[in-house]
Parts: structure tokens; sequence; C-alpha cells
């Protein structure tokens, strides 16, 4: 999954902004199992979501059935949610309508006192034991006008012209601390949802989800959405959009009113993404569909599984057409090992390079070559600000929380390694490859053993130097041609 805030990375803002931004690429590359500072001893593993938008009033009216696992191996008598900080709790109940006791404050992270969040603190009696669960039900109301003075891009918010309801602003019941490190930390867990939301009549919703159905009435409509599988992470999103599909392929596009021009622009664009590596590599495997939606700009362009929102700029820009070749491609990534996920190599830096290859498709090899002279100089600036950057192996990204560098010198590595194997094996290698690992789990080890089966050849100097060590950081920083540095390993 593309980081949630590559974009907002590209666009001129504050210094606080970039600091957020840089703290929630890190929320993406998180997964379960790994010990996070300031976690704390539950997770939620299911989310059953009721949004009532009133637009009018810019306020919503939600009701959020959570199942919370304690995951600890001490019992558990107190459960801590975060809310966005207008949002008032009216009752707390279980799933069978005990009421629960809570106690609700506005609070000031303690690790960052610009952010202000309502921590709602459940009691649970008698306390949750080890290995447990437990329905939780918050019903909450309030206005949302996001964090625009601590992060620049979000501004979601509750309009007649747009809607737009995320964990960025805790427009959901986050299961943490008030701190950032507990915030980081409830990242790791995955859950699955249910998500409901009703608008007035004439308005569409959009959810990263799988559509279920949707209920209408003379004044209102009901869209109904839950998740493909489990994820960290619940986007929604509400507008008067155009909607252009082409249900053959399973992509929408959802354009703001007067952007269908560029919506069919970029639909057509995905499909010849998504038919280019059908054709490279084979077929996505079990595809469940591809949703586009764009946002106003300035909100912040974030990526999921099987959706991207996508600021109006960047909607409206022919010459970041090529970043929606970057999210379909994840469309063709593989399991991986826990832990090594963070080094974001199997999803990243493949993606980029397949980005590359679609460019080179649709642009010719001058535009290619431009792409990954980028990508380098991309590399070079981190190694210049952070020499371990460049000392870091590649297999050792997740140890630092380094994955960022997946997207530029995990992409050259491919692109070396594809000088060194011929085209024709390439394509072979990573085909194979996303066959064999799709449904059991990839790692560095098994990736050097299957490319040398498919080249037929020993590569160990090449993955000692780009996979394992850092002797190729030094390649790069000679501007090598990637054939010249190729020579090396035949």
């Amino acid at each position: 999954m593309k980081s949630p805030v590559s974009s907002v990375l590209r666009q001129r803002v504050c210094a606080r902004t970039i600091f957020w931004a840089a703290i929630l690429f890190l929320l993406c590359g998180l997964v379960p199992g790994v010990v996070i500072s300031g976690a704390t001893e539950s997770v939620v593993s299911h989310y059953d979501l009721h949004f009532h938008l009133l637009l009018k009033e810019n306020r919503l009216e939600a009701e959020a059935l959570m199942k919370v696992r304690n995951d600890s191996q001490e019992p558990v008598s107190e459960i801590p949610f975060l809310l966005y900080r207008l949002f008032d709790v009216i009752e707390v109940t279980d799933d069978r309508g005990v009421v629960l006791p809570f106690n609700q404050t506005v609070v000031k992270f303690s690790d960052e006192k610009s952010l202000q969040v309502s921590l709602v603190s459940v009691r649970l009696s008698p306390p949750l034991s080890p290995g447990k669960a437990v329905a939780v039900r918050l019903k909450y109301a309030g206005s949302l006008w996001g964090y625009p003075e601590v992060m620049a891009y979000v501004r979601d918010r509750i309009d007649e012209n747009y809607s737009l309801l995320r964990p960025d602003s805790l427009a959901y019941p986050i299961l943490a601390r008030a701190s950032f490190q507990s915030w980081m930390a409830a990242h790791r867990s995955q859950f699955t949802y249910r998500v409901e939301t009703e608008v007035p009549a004439g308005y569409v919703v959009v959810c990263g989800g799988r559509p279920v159905e949707t209920k209408r009435t003379a004044d209102t409509a009901t869209f109904v959405f839950e998740s493909y599988r489990p994820t960290w992470r619940i986007d929604v999103a509400a507008a008067k959009f155009k909607v252009i599909e082409d249900a053959g392929r399973k992509i929408r596009v959802f354009a703001i009113p007067g952007d269908e021009g560029e919506g069919q622009r970029i639909l057509a664009a995905a499909q010849k993404s998504f038919r280019f590596y059908s054709e490279l590599f084979g077929e996505a495997g079990d595809f469940p569909g591809y949703s586009i939606i764009e946002v106003p700009e300035g909100w912040g362009s974030q990526a999921s599984d099987f959706y991207i929102l996508q600021t109006a700029a960047a909607f409206r820009d022919k010459g970041r057409t090529s970043e929606l070749y970057h999210e379909i491609a994840h469309s063709w990534n593989v399991r991986v090992k826990s832990g090594i996920q963070r080094c974001r190599y199997f999803d990243e830096a493949f993606a980029s390079y397949f980005q590359g290859l679609a460019i080179k498709e649709f642009e010719g090899e001058e535009a290619f070559q431009k792409y990954m002279t980028r990508l380098r100089d991309r590399f070079l600036q981190s190694y210049e600000r952070d020499e371990k950057n460049g000392s870091t192996p590649i297999a050792d990204y997740w140890r630092e929380e380094r994955g960022e560098n997946s997207y530029t010198k995990g992409a050259w590595s491919l692109f070396v390694l594809h000088q060194v194997v011929g085209d024709s094996v390439f394509r072979s290698l990573v085909s194979g490859f996303l066959r064999e690992f799709r449904t059991r789990e990839a790692d560095f080890e098994g990736f050097q053993g299957f490319a040398e089966k498919a080249a037929e050849k020993n590569l160990d100097r090449f993955f000692k130097e780009w996979i394992f060590g850092a002797e190729s950081s030094r390649l790069l920083r000679e501007k090598l041609d990637a054939g010249k540095i190729a020579e090396r390993y035949r």
C-alpha cells in the first residue's frame, strides 16, 4: 500500500504538516505482532459504523459498535478511545444494551501539545480476561472541522459541498491513549468493518470497501460497505459525485461535479495500466475492484487497499497520471512475513518500478529514464540528509523504519536486476514470484532463491550489494547507468 501521505509531501505545506506526514508514513507500515511503545492492552478487531450526515447543520450523528479483544496477559478494566475534539459521546453500552460507565474529557496529546482530542474512557465490569472479547457501542454526535492547525491537509468536515471522514481526523473511535505514541501503536492492528452512511437524496457516498447495498427513500439514501479484507483504516466520502465506471474491470471513478471529463481520462488510464500489468505479469488474482475518489484541493492524497483519495489538482493534472499507475500496480503485491513488511520493499519498491515500466510503455523510453533518475536523486537527497539511509541495507529497513527508501533505492534494485537477467526472464521471474507468494509469505531469502532459479544463475553478489548490503548506495552516488551497474553481476 502507498504511503498515505506521499502526495502530501509533494505539496508546499507548513513544516508541521511535513512532520505529521512523516509520522503517518510510519503508521502505514505497522503490522500486527510488532511491539511499539505506547500500545494499549486491547485492540479493535471489527467495526460496525453507522453515520447520519446532517449536511445543512454541518454535523453528524453516529454509532460505533466495536469488537474489542484483550491481547494482554492481564485483565483489562478500562478501555480508552480517541474521538474528534468536538464530538460528544451520548451513550456507551454493550451489544445487549447494558449501559457501560464512561468519562469523556477534551485533552492534549501528552507528546504533541498542539493536538486536542476527546478521550473517552469506558469502564468494564467485570474486567475483560486475556484473550477474550467484548462488544462496546458508542453513540456520539457533533461537528467536524479537521485539524488544519496541526496537519494542514486534514480538512475533513461535514458539508453540503463535500464531506470526508478519516482516521486522521478521528471521525470514528480509535482505541488508544491520548499520546502520539499510543495513536501510532493503535494502527499496528488490523480489523474488518461494515459502514452504513445516510445522506440526503442526490448525494453519493463512497468508501474503500466493497459496496453491499444502497437503501433509498424519498428524502435519503443509505450506502452500505464492507471491508474486502482486514485493513488499518476506514475512509468515507460524500458529495454529489459523478460516477464513471467500467463494470467489466470493476474500476470506478468518483469525480467532483465539473470534473467528469478528467474522470473519463483517469478511468482510461486505470484501464490501460491494469491491462498492461495483466499482460506483463498475469492476472492480479482475486481483484475486487478499484475506486478513485477525488477530494478537494489541499485535503491530501492518500491510498489504501483497492482505493485512492486523490486531490483535485492531481486529479486534473495530466502530468500526474502516472501516480495512478503506481496505485493500480499494488494489485500485484505479494504476502510478506511480519516485520519484513515494514521494509516496504515487496509493496512499494515493486509498485514504484512497475510504475516506471508503465511510463515506458505509455510515454516512451525518455520519460522512463527521467522517472528513474528522479527516484535515484530522491534517494541521494535522503542519503545527504542522513548517512544511515545509505549505509542501511534494504533488508534491514524495518529495524529503523527507513522503508521510504524502498520507493527509490528499492525500485532501482529491481531496475538493475531487470538489466542483469534480461527482459523475458525478468517478466517470468516476477510473474512467477507473484503467483508463488500470493497466498504464502515472502522474505528476502525466498526472493533470492526464486530469482536464481528463474534466471538459472548465481545472483549472490547482486543480493549482497543491493539487498543484504549497502555497496549499492555507492554505485548510485556515482550515478552509473543501470546497464553499466548490471555488468558487475553478469
